[in-house]
């Protein structure tokens, strides 16, 4: 959470790789409009989404492995969510948005990006997006 917060890097596309390798996190793939991303949790666990015109919008990444679908690992998953949530609030405050349900978050608006903690039933991902992105999903 606090690499996230103090990041200042462009946004552009083709600027991202350092960025990522002070994360720790590798370029799996690459789309048109994304990349898929490797984490300290294995292949597959994390996420860039673009715009088409070479912006990037949001960063996702695990901070735990994938989960099997049982009551033992998804309490498991339960508490790796609020430990998160409970670590980033020690960086970054009190959240500004709490969205219950099915899939979970909690986030941190600033003035140009937002962070956050998000539950996907199977894996916990932090996130850092532009607000304009976040506006899209709301």
């Amino acid at each position: 959470m606090t690499k996230l917060r103090g990041l200042e890097w462009s946004w552009r596309r083709a600027d991202i790789t350092p960025m990522l390798g002070d994360l720790g996190w590798n370029i799996e793939y690459q789309h048109e409009l994304g990349m898929r991303l490797g984490t300290q949790f294995g292949m597959a666990t994390g996420d860039v989404y673009c715009t088409d015109d070479g912006r990037v919008s949001a960063i996702y990444g695990a901070v735990c492995s994938f989960i099997d679908d049982t009551p033992e690992e998804r309490a498991l998953l339960q508490d790796v969510f609020v430990e998160t949530v409970a670590a980033a609030a020690t960086v970054l405050g009190d959240p500004t948005d709490r969205l219950p349900g099915e899939f979970p978050e909690v986030r941190w608006r600033g003035p140009q990006t937002t962070i956050g903690v998000r539950n996907s039933a199977v894996l916990v991902r932090i996130f850092i997006a532009t607000n304009e992105y976040m506006g899209r999903l709301a």
